[in-house]
């Protein structure tokens, strides 16, 4: 996998530029180098920053120092260094409840996706897993939201060439699209993140089935998968040799079956063998994905009576161990063997 390269230029450290601080000092005193205007104290002062904010109870005394306003104010340095260990230091803050409070407060969020943009892939990649912390709450993620990041971060998914800058904008982008897929839906993100599913390692084609599972959940999504042919894309995944890509695979699946069209689109691809195939997969996911569609499926005519012949696998699981799937399995056999 391709990673971010550190700088070139990257200084070492020089104890003649910043002389350390303990306790109670060393906040304070770090927070006034920051503020130093001097290029080379500034970077010091950012590395003994980042070792401090590895201790949960630095990350607090942090905040009510200010810190995660001087470190916004550092995000337009014309220095890389200063910029990426800046994204750093608020990524480490913004695992913390009330770093993601003074984050909102302050609409750091704003600042951090302008670096989304930046040439050094490294200042990127910081700002990215920042942003990303922030959208794992409810309220961070209505931040993202109020930001305007889903066409954003779809944009820079299809613009970067670093497979972790790619997961990195898959993993925002998911979480925004969990709380309002509307967005993402008229910024045509099916279609652009569509021909990826073929193309792409499987941490990130798992990570856009998602995605893709996120926007079919409004009926508005469903028809879009289908009227762009997205079925066809999806169904070779359901062999793919990664578990988490046919577990979102399948779930895609499952969530455009809900709808009629969906259904024959599926059963057109030869999907519903494929899924059968799945009901013995050693992943309870994968399974219980694909009996949930193969239910849908029953309640198409055709659908049903393809799936007379697959009883037998249907009722084996329903002996699962797990009895999330061996009741969704009772329900598929019930609903294939239902007659008017």
């Amino acid at each position: 996998m391709a990673s971010s390269r550190v700088p070139d230029n990257l200084p070492a450290y020089n104890p003649n530029k910043s002389t350390l601080a303990f306790g109670d000092r060393a906040l304070p005193k770090i927070r006034r180098e920051l503020s130093s205007g001097d290029v080379e104290v500034i970077q010091q002062a950012l590395l003994l920053l980042n070792d401090l904010l590895h201790k949960p109870e630095n990350i607090t005394s942090a905040v009510r120092e200010g810190l995660v306003n001087s470190l916004s104010l550092l995000l337009i340095s014309d220095d890389s260094v200063i910029k990426y260990r800046s994204g750093s230091c608020l990524q480490l803050i913004a695992e913390h409840a009330l770093g993601r409070q003074a984050f909102l407060k302050l609409n750091i969020i704003n600042s951090l996706s302008r670096l989304f943009v930046d040439p050094e892939p490294l200042v990127r990649l910081h700002s990215h897993l920042a942003v990303e912390m922030c959208g794992r709450t409810k309220e961070g993620v209505q931040g993202l939201l109020d930001n305007g990041l889903i066409p954003i971060l779809v944009e820079r998914f299809i613009s970067e060439q670093q497979i972790e800058l790619k997961v990195a904008s898959l993993e925002s982008l998911h979480w925004c699209l969990m709380a309002d897929p509307v967005p993402g839906l008229e910024c045509r993100a099916i279609e652009r993140l569509q021909p990826s599913l073929t193309a792409e390692v499987a941490d990130v084609k798992w990570r856009i089935a998602r995605c893709l599972y996120d926007l079919t959940v409004p009926h508005s999504g469903k028809r879009t998968a289908c009227d762009c042919g997205l079925v066809k894309d999806l169904v070779p995944l359901l062999a793919d040799d990664h578990h988490l890509v046919k577990t979102h695979a399948a779930s895609v699946l499952m969530s455009i079956a809900v709808i009629t069209e969906g259904k024959y689109a599926l059963l057109n691809e030869e999907g519903l063998d494929k899924l059968v195939s799945l009901l013995a997969d050693t992943t309870p996911a994968v399974r219980l994905n694909a009996v949930k569609a193969l239910t849908l499926l029953a309640e198409a005519p055709s659908g049903k009576e393809k799936l007379m012949k697959s009883l037998n696998e249907v009722t084996e699981l329903e002996g699962d161990s797990d009895d999330v799937i061996a009741k969704a399995a009772a329900t598929a056999k019930k609903t294939i063997t239902w007659l008017p």
